[in-house]
């Protein structure tokens, strides 16, 4: 089992959602993704990531990478958490 973050761009937001997948393969973890994105006319784009690194994107988040980013603040909170 493995955990994934979709990141999905709504427009309705000004910033991304995200949602943890626990998933046993990652052909599961795209296809959740790709269904994320068809939930709402609303959804611009997804980024499906594992471990902080890009997986699939679709849409807007197709070029775009997150990933890199929610690695970062996830390292930085999760020092903060142990003080």
């Amino acid at each position: 089992m493995a955990t994934y973050q979709l990141f999905i761009e709504d427009d309705r937001y000004s910033v991304t959602t995200l949602r943890l997948l626990a998933m046993t393969d990652e052909r599961g973890a795209r296809e959740s993704a790709e269904k994320a994105m068809l939930e709402s006319s609303h959804h611009l784009g997804v980024e499906l990531c594992r471990d902080g690194r890009r997986v699939f994107g679709m849409g807007s988040l197709g070029g775009r990478m997150l990933g890199r980013f929610a690695a970062r603040s996830g390292d930085r909170l999760q020092r903060q958490a142990g003080r």
